[in-house]
């Protein structure tokens, strides 16, 4: 049940946006993931303080960073259940922070959980489809 509740949401929710931004950059789900992945790192280390937050996050972000130029392959880009939930589970928990007390910090968690769903579920994605004809056949059509 969790595992149906876990496509649902990917396919309604995520995919279609990741889904138009790959088709708009000419990306595959893995370019997509691995450089969304890089980005919450980056938000971490701008807004949390103290040396063993700043280390763990900068150690993530140079790991991901390392992983981002590295080639596309299916193998280094993987998401399970288990990580998506335990996702979703700590993006509650700063929701509820961010109700109760919003400061900037608890904010950039949210939005540091929310990319990272983005990455995850990048990587569910078997193809992405081709673009839609009729769509760049408009837009070139209104230019000449």
């Amino acid at each position: 049940m969790l595992a149906k509740l876990d496509a649902q949401i990917g396919k309604t929710m995520f995919q279609p946006i990741i889904i138009a931004i790959c088709q708009a950059a000419g990306w595959t789900q893995y370019q997509f993931s691995r450089t969304v992945h890089t980005v919450p790192p980056a938000i971490a280390l701008y807004a949390l303080h103290g040396w063993f937050t700043n280390f763990i996050f900068g150690v993530s972000f140079v790991v991901r960073a390392v992983i981002w130029f590295r080639s596309d392959s299916e193998d280094e880009s993987k998401s399970d259940l288990l990580s998506r939930l335990f996702c979703w589970i700590l993006l509650g928990y700063s929701l509820f922070y961010a109700v109760r007390d919003p400061d900037y910090q608890i904010i950039a968690m949210v939005l540091f959980f929310i990319i990272t769903l983005f990455a995850e579920y990048a990587c569910t994605i078997k193809t992405i489809p081709p673009r839609e004809e009729k769509f760049t056949k408009m837009a070139t059509d209104s230019i000449w």
